[in-house]
């Protein structure tokens, strides 16, 4: 079995200071705002070892399949460059959601599974999706039932 191991955090930007990386954790969680950005900073801080198309992005989606896996965990420690940028952003701001309503520790779960076994799949582990469903549905609802009452909003 193959595992993951992550190069600690602080060394990997010592070591890429000199090159103009940023470094996005001097403002840990000041606002929403600046945390959203710090995090995004984070992403952009990419290794040149990733293979094409295999880097990770606000989207959340891990463009590596069973047949890149061999490249991207061994080959290439693409894995590790990434695991080192999902723990910038959890840094940063510990309740980030990628596009796809991932959180970070999805994407960790997807990464060490699938460096282990192949499956990159992605399992959401939250309700985010289901809250904002029901919260749509009950909105749907009560201006049904309003209108049923004659009130127009």
């Amino acid at each position: 079995m193959w595992r993951v191991n992550l190069v600690p955090y602080a060394c990997y930007y010592m070591d890429h200071a000199a090159s103009g990386e940023e470094n996005p954790t001097g403002e840990v969680n000041l606002n929403k705002n600046t945390a959203y950005n710090n995090a995004l900073k984070c992403l952009t801080n990419q290794s040149s070892v990733c293979p094409s198309g295999t880097s990770l992005n606000e989207s959340g989606l891990l463009h590596v399949n069973a047949s890149s896996s061999n490249a991207y965990c061994r080959t290439s420690n693409c894995a590790n460059q990434t695991l080192i940028q999902l723990r910038c952003v959890s840094l940063v701001w510990r309740d980030f959601r990628f596009n796809n309503d991932a959180s970070v520790s999805d994407l960790e779960s997807a990464i060490t599974t699938g460096c282990t076994n192949g499956n990159f799949t992605i399992t959401i582990t939250n309700d985010a999706i289901r809250v904002r469903q029901m919260t749509s549905s009950i909105l749907i609802i009560t201006i049904i039932i309003l209108g049923f009452m004659g009130i127009t909003i």
